[in-house]
């Protein structure tokens, strides 16, 4: 049993569990994920890790209650129990040390930022992170975010926020002025890493995609997390979950993504059944 040490409400629909899991934390790396179940022989749902602690012995990850399984995770308050979580899952982020870095994030890929962004201080890189929102109420633990880089900067959509419009933009505008990296970090919607990977592309930057997609089993047996590399197929879940975005078929991945619209709006006991069916083979 894994007791919640904390259950912090990040804003709507969005909780961060704190969970004591020494093992765990004591064998995590930047990137990687865990397996959660919420109840006894129930769903096995993977949650990235935003944090982990050795010393404290406990690790960290965000849960947006939307369907069944992550609904019925939403009753679970500090000092309760989970049943069951298993990992670290997935290879490590690559980090080169002394290099200069710009994570880009979106959207939950923005709140999954902070532990790659702190690896990257660790091994004496340099680490810029540019964050990207719908809207100022959706940004979170920015305390946190500046803690972990050198230059923090945020977009938002509406412009309610710091600066206005897509992060993608953003980051070519700096590249533009001259301001140079020697990687891009990025994590995100498929589509904001598509245009990301351009703008890496076009400014000879390797950039490196975490791709943390629908994923069941944590084994490629469900086929959910497929994507092609250089016309290969493999599995996030096992293979990944970063790749060299130089490398990836994006309108493949979000041809595929579409097939999951129904799943995600009607989740279903039977998720890897309805996964396979979605995905084009």
């Amino acid at each position: 049993m894994f007791r919640i040490l904390k259950r912090d409400l990040l804003g709507p629909h969005l909780l961060q569990y704190t969970v004591e899991a020494p093992e765990i934390a004591k064998a995590a790396r930047a990137g990687q994920y865990v397996i959660v179940r919420a109840e006894k022989g129930g769903e096995r749902i993977p949650l990235v890790l935003t944090d982990f602690d050795p010393a404290a012995g406990s690790i960290s990850f965000l849960c947006r209650p939307l369907g069944p399984v992550t609904q019925y995770l939403e009753r679970f308050f500090e000092n309760d129990e989970l049943p069951e979580i298993s990992g670290p899952f997935g290879n490590p982020a690559p980090i080169e040390a002394g290099l200069s870095y710009a994570v880009i994030g979106g959207g939950m890929g923005a709140l999954m930022s902070y532990p790659i962004a702190r690896a990257l201080r660790e091994q004496n890189c340099a680490v810029d992170l540019l964050l990207g929102f719908h809207n100022k109420s959706q940004v979170v633990l920015e305390e946190q975010f500046r803690s972990a880089c050198d230059h923090f900067f945020c977009c938002t959509d509406d412009g309610s926020y710091g600066q206005k419009g897509m992060v993608s933009r953003f980051l070519e505008n700096r590249l533009d002025t001259g301001v140079r990296y020697d990687r891009i970090y990025m994590l995100g919607p498929i589509v904001m890493m598509k245009f990301v990977s351009h703008v890496g592309k076009r400014h000879g930057i390797k950039t490196i995609m975490s791709m943390n997609p629908i994923m069941m089993d944590g084994t490629g047996m469900c086929g959910g997390c497929e994507l092609l590399l250089n016309g290969k197929k493999v599995f996030a879940c096992q293979d990944g979950p970063d790749f060299d975005a130089s490398q990836v078929d994006f309108d493949a991945l979000l041809r595929d993504s579409a097939g999951y619209r129904d799943y995600e709006r009607h989740p279903h006991d039977d998720a890897c059944h309805l996964l396979r069916k979605a995905l084009p083979r």
